[in-house]
């Protein structure tokens, strides 16, 4: 590392640089796996101006649930230092988003000090396989908050990755345990299960979303938000049937849903705007059956040309006919 007005190069890039405020030789360093809790005020560096000023925040290092400037300096101080940070806006909020939006977007490419704190080492890394189901509960419901938080500011990217850690500590559930924890445990992969088909649909990720749904189902097979999800998936790709369906399913479980009974009226709309562009379809293909024949300089036998024209619109002019009849005569049905 090189060291330059006080400040370590902590990546030999100038990327980060670290200069101690205070030192505490005798505290506990984490490390990686290591929960610990942090405190950190942030500013524009060429003007001063403030981002955030002392936001705590817990995590366990490695699991990137934070801004990465603050994974990187967790494992560099000790319990009671504090350091000076200056760092490229991708190591604050360019990449991974900031938990005030608008700071995002006017940080995008500025480089960011930061005044940060370990404030206390919380506990050694403890993997989910020696975990009881009480921590369980609470190391997963620690991630979920996480996940939460980075949704709020529409950092989709990070909270999937909360969430899915979330899941995968619930995975080493006992499930010999009582009702009471089994219940919560159930309640808690639900709710992880809709905010990650959630996220990926913010993501446009609908048949990922549309699999998370249905995992959902397994779990619980009356979760309204689930089917809710997947009819609005549904909608969205423009499949009314299905989204029909789906809703149908969703309001025997709660007739009263106004979210379900909002998508109704969207999912009318859309059937209507598709009934419209199949007629405009049919109208030109109609009008198109019904035009003369183009002029033509082969040498034919009159009577034949015309007669086979003929036959050819007639059969035209049928099918399109046809088509419309069935289209008028089972769209009122539809919903």
């Amino acid at each position: 590392m090189s060291m330059e007005d006080g400040f370590e190069d902590v990546l030999g890039t100038g990327a980060i640089r670290k200069k101690f405020i205070k030192t505490n030789p005798d505290g506990k360093k984490a490390e990686f796996g290591d929960e610990v809790i942090m405190t950190y005020s942030s500013y524009e560096l060429e003007t001063g101006k403030a981002i955030v000023e002392n936001e705590e925040v817990a995590f366990r290092i490695g699991d990137n649930e934070t801004l990465a400037a603050l994974e990187l300096l967790s494992r560099l101080l000790r319990e009671g230092e504090s350091a000076e940070v200056h760092c490229e806006a991708r190591y604050a909020y360019g990449n991974a988003g900031s938990f005030d939006e608008q700071a995002n977007q006017d940080m995008k490419d500025a480089r960011i000090k930061f005044i940060i704190s370990l404030d206390k080492w919380v506990s050694e890394r403890k993997i989910a396989e020696e975990m009881t189901n009480a921590e369980l509960l609470v190391e997963a419901n620690k991630k979920k908050a996480s996940g939460n938080k980075w949704f709020g500011v529409q950092n989709y990217a990070y909270a999937t990755n909360c969430y899915k850690k979330a899941l995968k500590v619930l995975e080493q559930w006992d499930s010999d345990e009582d009702h009471a924890s089994n219940l919560q445990c159930k309640e808690l992969l639900v709710a992880l299960g809709n905010n990650v088909a959630n996220v990926q649909c913010k993501l446009g990720k609908f048949k990922e979303a549309k699999d998370s749904s249905k995992e959902v189902l397994q779990v619980d097979a009356k979760n309204t938000k689930a089917i809710y999800r997947l009819a609005q998936i549904a909608y969205q790709q423009g499949d009314c049937d299905e989204a029909t369906t789906f809703i149908r399913s969703a309001l025997e479980i709660e007739p009263t849903n106004k979210a379900v009974r909002d998508l109704i009226k969207l999912v009318k709309e859309k059937r209507e705007q598709q009934k419209l562009r199949e007629k405009e379809l049919f109208g030109k293909k109609l009008a198109a059956a019904a035009a003369p024949p183009a002029s033509t300089t082969t040498t034919t036998t009159p009577t034949a040309t015309t007669a086979a024209s003929l036959l050819h619109n007639k059969f035209v002019l049928a099918s399109v006919v046809a088509v419309l009849l069935i289209a008028l005569f089972v769209g009122p049905y539809a919903f």
